[in-house]
């Protein structure tokens, strides 16, 4: 199946799409970057209280092919989107709840590195969250291009889950998302604005200040 993406501007937009399929997933090798996994569990606090919902992204980052980069080890510029959908209602008849966020990394060394993401036990216990997994789930990892460089390429690495693989679908997620994305920003929570922020101390990449709206 081909999927066609608008592209960016002048800049050569290189695409990788993963597709989950329950535990596994399909990925087309990048030069760079690949999504490894996406994971979802409920974890508890390191201060105590009822559990939040982690979403984890694996990621193994293969250095920086700039002969201009600082230090090849380490890929710069990444801005990290994430959307989450969660079934209210039920199988026969879904009444879908949206949650959206996007950060942008400064640096990210070579290796497995992992991205993680929250909604809070509030959330869970309010959207009666019991399975792990959301209805569906959407990665976009873009990097490679520094603002106002138009001399180095803009790459792009998407992750969707399984019944997003269809592109009828994945349209309808995203222009459902768009709809929401401003309302329900600020809710789906990065790393470092939880209280997971110190819980994996070797692990967590550094985030820019807050960016919420496009």
């Amino acid at each position: 199946m081909t999927l066609c993406f608008p592209k960016h501007n002048a800049q050569t937009l290189q695409l990788l799409l993963l597709f989950a399929l329950g535990s596994q997933l399909f990925a087309q090798p990048s030069e760079n970057l690949r999504v490894n996994n996406v994971r979802f569990s409920q974890e508890r606090s390191p201060y105590g209280g009822e559990a939040w919902l982690e979403m984890e992204i694996e990621v193994d980052v293969r250095g920086n092919p700039s002969p201009t980069a600082p230090n090849r080890e380490f890929l710069d510029d990444l801005t990290v989107e994430v959307a989450l959908a969660h079934n209210l209602g039920n199988p026969s008849r879904p009444r879908l709840e949206y949650f959206w966020t996007v950060v942008e990394l400064p640096t990210i060394k070579r290796g497995a590195r992992r991205l993680r993401f929250y909604l809070s036990s509030n959330q869970v216990e309010r959207g009666r969250i019991i399975n792990d997994e959301p209805y569906a789930w959407y990665v976009q990892i873009t990097y490679g291009a520094s603002s106002g460089d138009t001399g180095q390429a803009l790459n792009q690495v998407i992750a969707v889950s399984a019944n997003l693989r269809d592109q009828s679908r994945l349209d309808r997620f995203l222009d459902l998302m768009n709809e929401q994305k401003e309302e329900r920003s600020g809710i789906l929570l990065p790393q470092a604005e939880t209280p997971f922020r110190d819980a994996y101390p070797d692990d967590t990449p550094t985030i820019k200040g807050q960016k919420r709206e496009e």
